[in-house]
């Protein structure tokens, strides 16, 4: 991905969290970024292409933060919170993304934008659900529940979170309250 293009998907994410993703046109996006249509369509063919685009600009993050997992050696349970503290410093540096990844709308209405979605959401399962598995094996998490279950029981309640974080403008401090909600996690998974 170039420059100019993650230039345009940022201001596209922000043109969408401010004004809705109805808003979310060539026509607008062109104009947010000081462009014309045409010289837009030479790095994006449409609002599709973009949103697909944004899609790829997320997972390509968290397939970085998820490489770099492997350097903490700490255990699974603290990798499992690393996982959701990347993906909090990512949405607090730039916040509006947490609304494209909680619109589902956008994604409803597209098989290959669903897919995109469902597939970076299958990364995360598959991160999370190898660490519960290595918890259970090593003592250290709840061996009486399904791996997939306390992988939604972690990210279900930090969707919430997040999507009460966006519903109430960013107005308060996202880690702080992860930080107290893994408290109450660590309790219902641990061993």
């Amino acid at each position: 991905m170039t420059e100019r293009q993650i230039e345009i998907l940022t201001a596209s994410i922000r043109l969408a969290a401010k004004n809705g993703v109805h808003a979310l046109t060539i026509k607008n996006i062109s104009s947010e970024i000081g462009v014309t249509e045409a010289a837009l369509y030479r790095h994006f063919q449409s609002k599709r292409d973009i949103m697909l685009g944004i899609i790829e600009l997320f997972d390509k993050s968290t397939e970085k933060d998820f490489e770099s997992l492997s350097y903490f050696n700490a255990s699974p349970l603290a990798e499992i919170k690393n996982i959701i503290i990347k993906r909090i410093e990512q949405f607090e540096k730039f916040p509006e993304i947490a609304y494209i990844m909680l619109c589902f709308d956008i994604f409803m209405h597209d098989d290959e934008l669903r897919i995109a979605a469902v597939g970076t959401i299958h990364k995360h399962k598959e991160a999370i659900t190898s660490l519960i598995l290595k918890g259970q094996n090593s003592g250290e998490i709840r061996k009486n529940s399904e791996p997939k279950e306390l992988f939604r029981i972690v990210l279900g309640s930090f969707r919430l979170l997040l999507t009460q974080w966006f519903l109430n403008n960013y107005s308060f401090d996202l880690k702080s309250e992860f930080e107290s909600l893994w408290k109450t996690i660590q309790l219902l998974i641990k061993a």
